[in-house]
């Protein structure tokens, strides 16, 4: 069977893969010309980047410090799951850069959604594997991402119109605001 240490830190792994992955595909979409035509949007962009570049830092840490015990150096694990990963997620990823900014966004809130989910994930194993660093850590990171799919709710719905009629369409600008207040009045009664 395998060790309960070993487990967790392959998960830990997973996370910090995750977090690399998004954090390569935000600073490309940070360079795109049409986010940089867009304040609000390359401002909250930003503020995601620095979050994940802060995930990273964090990540990267505690595996370091936690888990040196591995059968293998930890170091070798993430350059293996790495370099399986990259060529598949960045070629699938890659390919935002040609895309309008509304799916970019949609696609980061994906990755916001995805990211909470597999740190509460990672939450339970650690705890149910009496891994206590790594949960307080997944506790405290998991925090970051809700308020980003909370304020990517708000804005979304506007880009999507700017993208409507930036391709020529003529669009009734009020949709926008009925859609974001009909998606809190969604998440209210849940």
């Amino acid at each position: 069977m395998e060790e309960s240490k070993s487990f967790v830190a392959k998960y830990v792994i997973d996370q910090l893969i995750l977090v690399q992955h998004s954090l390569e595909v935000l600073e490309s979409q940070c360079e795109d010309s049409d986010v940089k035509n867009e304040p609000q949007v390359a401002s909250l962009l930003s503020a995601i980047k620095l979050t994940f570049a802060k995930h990273e830092t964090k990540l990267k840490s505690h595996l370091f410090s936690n888990f040196e015990g591995s059968e293998r150096p930890v170091g070798a694990k993430i350059r293996d799951a790495f370099t399986a990963l990259t060529g598949t997620v960045i070629g699938l990823y890659s390919d935002l850069r040609t895309e309008k900014v509304s799916k970019m966004l949609r696609d980061d809130y994906t990755v916001l959604c995805l990211g909470t989910l597999t740190y509460s994930m990672l939450l339970t194993t650690s705890r149910s594997l009496n891994e206590p660093q790594t949960a307080e850590l997944c506790s405290e990171l998991m925090k970051d991402y809700p308020p980003f799919v909370m304020k990517l709710n708000e804005i979304i719905p506007f880009v999507v119109n700017d993208d409507l009629t930036k391709r020529g369409f003529q669009v009734k600008t009020e949709a926008a605001t009925e859609a974001v207040e009909c998606s809190k009045k969604a998440w209210a009664n849940r």
